[in-house]
């Protein structure tokens, strides 16, 4: 809205411009306005001309200039027509952001959908050898598989559930290069095991939480009886042990530990090792060096949101409750938001 009129009770009135450049109209667009709620002195709020904006809560006028936003199809045509090709082209739901420097093309794409996407991307960039950076791990290497044509490079790209990466082509080519050529961009996964448990979990009392349960296998925390657990809000710690595979020690390939689902971060140790925080997909760390091949010690500490709290204490009485906000939005009948370590907890490897 460019401009504003506002009529008080005692007659007069007020008129607010955003920009010189609009006018107020002469009058109200069908009348309309919104009751207001404000104190004695104060008048309702008027929506004041159309001049090719609809007002609030009245469906959008038509606009002044009806070619000012084209087709995208058509877009794309005209540009296709002048020798400039999409920027990125995907057959998979793959969002992307380019940016331009003296020394890259840098792409950051991402997965939009919770599934595993293997495609192939296409850039607008040309003469460099692709390189992957991961934004969760802070690594970076090549991608020999990839093919030029016309301005473009064509790139084999797998993503998990939600996950997004950079692909960058650096205007300086790297010298030694032939380690990479002929491999794949992205090895193949394979399971291993389930870590299965049972769990000895741990939540913290002074949240409400017992200081030990039992889980025969991992369960949404929203499903448990225990109001100590269904309405626990924190960080909680899950233990177990687990052996190795014959297969995984024996292959010398890399090893990863997958939490599969988490609501919501997680921090994971093995045999005394801090291995890092996962917050988003793939929720996975390595543990290749860490790992041994039997007797593994495994502590996983798990932090939700607060909500689930919250709305446990509304059914208790004030002098019983935990938390304290000076406004909640929830009631005790309000639902409860999953949480806790889901699984399945896997060891994946890495390679043939």
């Amino acid at each position: 809205i460019a401009a504003l009129k506002i009529d008080y009770h005692d007659g007069s009135s007020q008129e607010i411009v955003t920009d010189r450049a609009w006018r107020v109209s002469a009058s109200v667009e069908q009348d309309w306005h919104l009751p207001g709620h404000a104190a004695t002195g104060w008048g309702d709020v008027v929506e004041l001309g159309p001049m090719g904006t609809a007002p609030w809560y009245l469906k959008p006028t038509q606009t002044v200039f009806p070619d000012l936003y084209p087709e995208y199809s058509a877009t794309a045509d005209l540009l296709q027509k002048h020798g400039v090709p999409p920027d990125f082209e995907s057959a998979g739901a793959i969002r992307f952001i380019h940016r331009r420097t003296k020394e890259a093309d840098i792409y950051f794409v991402a997965n939009a959908l919770p599934e595993t996407i293997e495609t192939t991307c296409t850039f607008r960039a040309s003469g460099a050898r692709p390189e992957l950076w991961d934004p969760l791990t802070g690594t970076q290497r090549g991608l020999p598989q990839h093919k030029e044509r016309d301005g473009r490079t064509a790139v084999p790209l797998r993503f998990e559930p939600h996950q997004s990466f950079f692909v960058v082509f650096p205007r300086k080519v790297p010298k030694n290069t032939s380690a990479t050529l002929g491999r794949r961009n992205f090895p193949p996964l394979s399971q291993l095991a389930e870590i299965r448990g049972p769990w000895d979990v741990a939540f913290d009392t002074s949240l409400g939480g017992p200081d030990h349960a039992h889980f025969p296998t991992l369960e949404d925390w929203i499903q448990r009886s225990e109001p100590g657990i269904k309405y626990f809000s924190g960080i909680a710690t899950y233990r177990t042990t687990f052996d190795l595979p014959d297969k995984a020690h024996r292959s010398g390939q890399p090893l990863f530990l997958n939490l599969g689902e988490v609501h919501n971060m997680a921090r994971v140790r093995l045999n005394g090792h801090d291995l890092g925080v996962v917050w988003c997909a793939p929720w996975q760390v390595e543990i290749t060096d860490v790992v041994k091949p039997s007797g593994n010690r495994l502590e996983i500490d798990v932090a939700n949101l607060w909500p689930n709290r919250l709305i446990g204490d509304q059914t208790q009485p004030p002098e019983k409750r935990i938390t304290w906000t000076t406004w909640n939005p929830y009631r005790a009948d309000s639902p409860l938001l999953p949480s806790g370590l889901l699984g399945p907890v896997s060891i994946i490897l890495v390679g043939p």
